[in-house]
């Protein structure tokens, strides 16, 4: 049943950025594919609208949904992803701090672990960090 209501709301998603165009404004606006450099034969769909993202792997096992507010006036750019709806009920709004970098079409999105409230410091902190690499779709 997740499954479907996750496979819903990416199809809802994709068609409100069909109906009202890509604005850009953050440079995130749009989908993009890639994967956990840990696991990177897993792959992962990032979908941005807005504020509001859906972070879905390819198997519908794992999902997030949540908004983000940014700090991009810093050297590294700030994220702050507050999460609604996962499918781990105990992870429910929380707020994972990260920093992010967009160069071209590839994303950089670094992340502290759940339960860790100290934003990554560079983009070198894998062991303590959750590190994804996108491609816009």
């Amino acid at each position: 049943m997740k499954s479907i209501i996750v496979l819903f709301m990416l199809f809802l998603c994709l068609g409100g950025i069909l109906l009202i165009g890509c604005d850009h404004h953050t440079g995130l606006e749009g989908t993009w594919v890639g994967c956990d450099i840990r696991k990177p034969l897993v792959d992962w769909t990032l979908t941005i609208v807005d504020n509001q993202f859906y972070l879905v792997r390819e198997d519908l096992v794992m999902w997030y949904v949540g908004k983000f507010n940014l700090n991009k006036n810093c050297l590294l750019k700030k994220i702050d992803l507050k999460f609604h709806h996962t499918h781990i009920q105990i992870q429910n709004e929380i707020t994972l701090l990260g920093i992010y970098e967009i160069d071209g079409n590839n994303l950089t999105l670094i992340t502290s672990k759940p339960g860790n409230h100290l934003r990554p410091r560079s983009f070198d902190e894998y062991d303590r960090a959750v590190v994804f690499n996108f491609v816009r779709s």
